[in-house]
Parts: structure tokens; sequence; C-alpha cells
């Protein structure tokens, strides 16, 4: 039974691989589009890591990507007429695979495993017809990190030239998006309920438009992804406009209690030791979430998704990101960014658990951070 799954899976991906050698795809961050509409322009930006501090090892490798001036592309949004939109996000126009519409890289358009789908759309009767569409779904748009970076940004971004209002579009989001995605769409932009369409089959677009995603990715970032940082100050911007409704700690540690994997084991002693308060972000609604990070002044949390809401920092808050002794240390860059777009203070402490496992603290582990918290760094 076992041969057998292995093998129809083998047949799927040969499949798929296939009809994706048959697809045309064109690659807009090659080939511009006169048709582009500029947003932003070309910049450039200079990382400064004196307010980033690693504790339990030396220098990473991946941080001399950020050691030198990074240029950025400029970025814009191309106007599409009659072009149709395809679950996982994949715009096609005139028989062509947008490739900026899966992450500007062909392996997500793979990863979709929709290639077949794709190839015989152009023989199929297509129904559903819908205009003013800014395709957000993409292959990683169910994260909450990714969507976040990926997804929001982008919208942020593409209002920014204050030609095109939010009531006046519709969004094309996943079909099966968790809450996230609409909450975070209505409380930061506004976007109601009928402005949504859950793209479940392949749909006609007309008078769409396809932002560019912020960030690149290429064999001088070493295959990781640097984000605009203008995309993070704009949706940082966004959350200012969001009216505080209550009073929050302003010291917190971030739970996971739901996780198998990252949890913080002593909890509840960690913050009497540190006079810090347990949040629980999952039991939280997303407005109330951002509340709260616009308010907090100390961050303390495992690597995970969780973090991701310092991009609604508004108190400059001092930063101290727990990093699993046996994970992937490039993975650390993710936060990395958004505290350097924010200028805050970042501690980056490898621990010697491991993530597979619940984490506990040592002693050294423990002293670290109280002499982390004896000293203001953001001065």
């Amino acid at each position: 039974m076992i041969y057998t799954s292995a093998v129809k899976d083998i047949l799927a991906h040969m499949i798929n691989t296939l009809f994706g050698s048959l697809l045309s795809v064109r690659d807009g961050r090659m080939q511009p589009d006169p048709k582009e509409i500029k947003v932003l322009d070309p910049t450039e930006y200079h990382y400064t890591l004196d307010k980033y501090h690693i504790s339990g090892e030396s220098k990473p490798e991946w941080l001399s990507v950020f050691g030198s001036v990074q240029k950025f592309r400029k970025i814009s949004y191309l106007p599409i007429q009659n072009g149709v939109l395809h679950p996982g996000g994949v715009v096609v126009r005139a028989g062509k695979v947008e490739l900026e519409s899966v992450l500007f890289q062909k392996e997500y358009l793979n990863k979709l495993f929709i290639n077949r789908s794709l190839f015989f759309s152009r023989f199929s009767g297509i129904q559903l017809q819908y205009k003013s569409v800014v395709p957000l779904s993409h292959a990683l748009s169910t994260n909450y990190y990714h969507w976040t970076m990926e997804g929001l940004t982008r919208l942020a971004i593409f209002l920014s030239q204050n030609t095109i209002q939010s009531e006046h579009i519709y969004i094309g989001i996943p079909e099966d998006a968790p809450d996230f995605i609409k909450s975070s769409l209505t409380v930061l932009f506004g976007i109601e309920d009928h402005q949504l369409i859950a793209i479940s089959e392949s749909v006609k677009i007309e008078g769409s438009y396809l932002p560019d995603f912020p960030h690149k990715r290429d064999d001088d970032t070493k295959h990781l992804n640097l984000y605009d940082p203008r995309g993070i100050l704009l949706l940082n911007d966004r959350s200012k406009l969001l009216r505080v409704a209550k009073t929050y700690p302003e010291r917190i540690l971030i739970s996971r209690p739901a996780e198998t994997s990252r949890r913080l084991m002593s909890e509840k002693e960690v913050c009497e030791r540190f006079d810090l308060t347990l949040v629980v972000l999952e039991e939280m609604r997303f407005d109330e979430q951002v509340q709260l990070f616009s308010q907090v002044k100390l961050v303390v949390g495992v690597h995970g998704a969780g973090l991701t809401n310092l991009i609604y920092t508004q108190q400059q808050p001092m930063v101290i990101e727990l990093f699993p002794g046996d994970r992937r240390r490039s993975d650390a860059h993710c936060f990395f960014q958004l505290s350097q777009a924010l200028g805050l203070a970042h501690h980056l402490l490898i621990l010697e658990g491991s993530q597979s496992e619940p984490l506990s603290l040592t002693d050294k582990e423990l002293a670290t951070i109280a002499g982390i918290l004896s000293i203001d760094i953001r001065q």
C-alpha cells in the first residue's frame, strides 16, 4: 500500500513537471512591461548592526548579507485586462503565466502543483468574472509571517500611491484563508467581506492590478528573502490609524501553548523573574494584537510567527528572540529585518535546547537575559 502511494506521488510529480515545461511564463523582473505603473523608485538601504546583538555564539554567516548596502528595485504594479486568476494566486495573461504572481520564482509555481490545470484552463469555459481585483494569494499566504510580509506590505505599497482607494477594489485570497487574513484586511485597510474573493477555481479578471512583491531573493542575498524596508514602514504607518481601545501590558513574553515545537517551559517562572506578562496571541483578535504591540516596550519570545507583530510596534521596544540551538541559523534574518527597518534594539539568544522539544532555559541563559535587561541599549 505504501509502495503504491509512493509510485502515485512520483507519477504526479512527473506529470506536474511535464506540464510545467509546457507553460509559457513571463518574468516581469527580466522583461518589464511598458504598461507597468511605478509606485516606488529604486533605492539603497544600509543595514546598521549596532542595535543587533547575538548571544550564545559568534557572528553567523547569514549576517554578512546585511553588512553592505543593498539595492532594491523599483516597485510597480501591472494593470491587466482580460486575465485569468487561478487558485494559488497565479495570474495568466494572454496565455502566459505572470511569474510575479507566484513570488517571482518558478519553484513556487511548481510547488502549487497546478501546472496541469493551468495548461488545460485555456480550453475550458470560465463563468465567473470580476473587475478591479488585487490578487494577494500566493503559495505561502496562509502562513502568518508570509501573509504579513508578502501580502499586507504589498497592499500597503500599492495603496500608498493614493490614486486607487481600498473601497474600490476586490482582493483575491486563498479559498482556505485563515481568519487572520480577512481580519487584517478589514482592520488595516477597511476591506469588507463583499470585497473578498476566495479563489477556489479559475476566474476571469478585468481591470485588475498585479502588485510587485516587495522583496528580492537571488545569489547575492544567498537566497534569503530581503524585504524592502519601505513596505515594512508603510504597513507600520497603517497600523497607527487603528484606534487604541484599551491599555495593554508593556513587558510581554509570547506564549506558544498549542505548539509542540519551540514551546518554552516554566513560562510563569520566567515572567515572575523578569516582570513580564504572558500573552497568548492565538487567543486574541487581530486588532487586539496590533494594539498590544503598539504599546509594548519589551518583547521576549521564542522564534516564531508571533514576532511578526513587531511590524506594528510604536514604542521602540527592546526585543529578545529566543532561538533554538538546532534551528537553521539563517531563519533569524526574518525578524532581524523588522527590527532594522523600525530601529529596534534586538537580542538574538541562541539556546542549547532543540526546537523539536519543549525548551527549558538554563541558568546561563537566564543570566544572559538578566544581563540584557540590566542595560538599556535603546538610548
